[in-house]
């Protein structure tokens, strides 16, 4: 690809967008202690093909299990797309070096809006499975291989690309992004916009690294992996 610099117009569209669902009145006032926090990174790349990542984080406020999770990619058409459940180890909090077998006397449970740390030397990691997914039109419905026990967390990573943000006129490439529809409260969103080396962003060269997570293809919805490089790409979301 030439290396071209151009300026880029932007426009930033990312509202909070809930859609209308019928959720039953205790899960509806949990959510406002419990709502989803949404982080996204979008590259532009030179061609006009728009990557997004976005990890969602989410609790569940329910008393039953959560098995399902359904959300909207409103506007445009997805090329290609893949889903994960990521899973974390529980943290420990309290220690006893004296015991070698055992050292952690207490446990807490992770939290999925901080980044995770990939440790080589420890046999708890991350863990990703591949999710299977259905859509009619935009909406996409997804069963989680794992289910979220009440007031436990998971967090939804999604990848996707799309032709559909970017709009070419008098030279300059506008784009409008908006974010995932989702059937719950979001209590927080984030994104991070940067586009392709070669082009500029309001008068800021890009440099862009490209990583393929390994293995992805070779998972199923009952398999999960430890990857290094999904940590970093994870980690990497509203980080660019």
């Amino acid at each position: 690809m030439n290396k071209i610099l151009i300026k880029l117009a932007v426009l930033f569209v990312f509202p909070l967008f809930v859609l209308i669902a019928s959720v039953g009145l205790v899960s509806a006032q949990d959510e406002l202690l419990f709502g989803q926090n949404h982080s996204y990174s979008v590259l532009f790349r030179g061609n006009g093909e728009a990557i997004t990542y976005a990890k969602i984080a989410i609790t569940n406020p329910d008393e039953k299990p959560l098995t399902e999770f359904s959300f909207e990619i409103p506007s445009v058409s997805v090329s290609e797309m893949v889903v994960y459940q990521m899973k974390l180890p529980q943290e420990c909090v309290n220690y006893n070096y004296d015991d070698p077998v055992q050292p952690c006397m207490e446990y807490r449970e992770p939290s999925y809006t901080q980044q995770y740390y990939y440790d080589r030397n420890s046999n708890d990691k991350a863990e990703y499975q591949k999710i299977q997914f259905t859509n009619s039109g935009n909406l996409y419905n997804v069963t989680l291989p794992t289910p979220v026990s009440s007031y436990k967390s998971t967090a939804i990573i999604i990848a996707y690309a799309t032709k559909e943000y970017v709009a070419q006129s008098m030279g300059l490439y506008r784009y409008k992004f908006e974010t995932i529809k989702v059937s719950s409260r979001i209590q927080n969103v984030r994104v991070a916009i940067d586009v392709d080396s070669g082009l500029l962003l309001k008068e800021r060269q890009s440099f862009v690294n490209y990583s393929e997570p390994s293995g992805a293809n070779e998972l199923t919805t009952t398999q999960g992996i430890s990857s290094r490089q999904l940590d970093s790409i994870v980690n990497n979301i509203v980080l660019l």
